[in-house]
């Protein structure tokens, strides 16, 4: 697991390219502030993005 950090607010490009879906999720990651981010990974290559909202 990471924990990433995001003073300005603003995710990072890169991470937008993981989410598949242009529904709530994507709408969501870019209108509102996001602090900070938590990528779990499971050693197999799968890997889930927490992001938090404010």
């Amino acid at each position: 697991m990471s924990i990433e950090h995001y003073p300005d607010g603003t995710i990072p490009v890169q991470l937008l390219d993981w989410v598949w879906e242009a529904g709530p999720v994507l709408s969501t990651l870019s209108k509102y502030r996001t602090p900070g981010a938590a990528i779990l990974r499971d050693g197999g290559g799968t890997e889930l993005l927490l992001a938090e909202r404010t």
